[in-house]
């Protein structure tokens, strides 16, 4: 929200007015913030809810000394892109985009410390927001189940926090042993505008899948367009279907990886005719 407010002042003091409907437009963001955000900080508060922001003591640095200028002066700053204010509003802004783009993944482990013993979960939101651990920190996780535990060290890897659990107990590093669970290691990739997390160990079969996804379904469209204004032949009718069929194979091949499974033995549908509901699901993923 303190964004907004910046944006809208900057945007005043150079020659917007109130009146304006862009101004208008970012006001109506700020109030709806401010309405959405009272009930939900008394209703967290209220149930003890834990909340993690990443690295957010440097954030509140951050915001502490931004804050001690005045507008005018950040205005100037904003404006010549240079000095050091300009370069702690960069830096503010760049660890909030960051915040942002996880926005999944710290919502994952909220819900998992909140699923925690309180002085647990302090431990570990302490240690996440400020990535600082003393030698011998250690959390014990022996009351969570197996099935937490990984999803806890996977969500933290993810956040860049490294870490494994060993001997049931959460502890910074990577280690070797028969009670210790370390993370497979993953890749961020975009699906869709959505964000999905692959193995290392498939990273490579998930990119050329996704590159063989993109060059059928350019083709499908090409032939889609071709088809309104002519009757496709035989040979090219049956490179149509053939390409459909291609392109449903590598929509399962993606499922697959993205759920950790080797895809190299998915073979191609092959089917003598494909159904509606497979020519309907075609057409929604094209415009989607």
């Amino acid at each position: 929200m303190g964004e907004l407010v910046f944006k809208r002042d900057y945007l005043l003091q150079n020659g917007a007015e109130h009146k304006d409907v862009h101004i208008q437009a970012i006001n109506g963001f700020i109030d709806e913030t401010k309405v959405n955000l009272i009930p939900l900080e008394t209703k967290i508060k209220s149930a003890g809810i834990l909340t993690v922001m990443i690295h957010r003591n440097v954030i509140d640095e951050l915001n502490d000394s931004i804050n001690s200028h005045t507008l005018g002066e950040m205005m100037e700053a904003a404006r010549s892109k240079q000095g050091t204010l300009y370069e702690k509003m960069k830096k503010r802004g760049k660890l909030t985009k960051e915040n942002y783009e996880q926005r999944e993944e710290i919502a994952d482990l909220v819900l998992i410390l909140n699923s925690m013993p309180q002085s647990d979960a302090e431990e570990i939101k302490e240690a996440i927001e400020t990535f600082s651990t003393p030698s011998d920190w250690a959390v014990d996780l022996s009351h969570l189940s197996l099935g937490k535990q990984k999803n806890l060290i996977q969500v933290l890897n993810r956040l860049g926090f490294k870490c494994c659990i060993k001997n049931n107990r959460l502890v910074t590093g990577e280690y070797k042993g028969e009670r210790v669970i370390n993370w497979n290691p993953e890749e961020k990739r975009a699906v869709k505008n959505k964000s999905v997390w692959v193995s290392h160990l498939l990273i490579n079969q998930f990119d050329h899948n996704e590159d063989k996804l993109i060059e059928v379904t350019r083709e499908i469209q090409a032939m889609t367009a071709k088809k309104q204004v002519k009757t496709f032949d035989p040979e090219e009718e049956n490179r149509f279907i053939e390409l459909q069929r291609e392109y449903l194979t590598c929509l399962a091949k993606r499922e697959k990886l993205i759920q950790g499974e080797d895809a190299s033995k998915v073979t191609k549908i092959e089917v003598t005719r494909l159904k509606q509901t497979d020519l309907t699901k075609i057409s929604e993923q094209l415009e989607n």
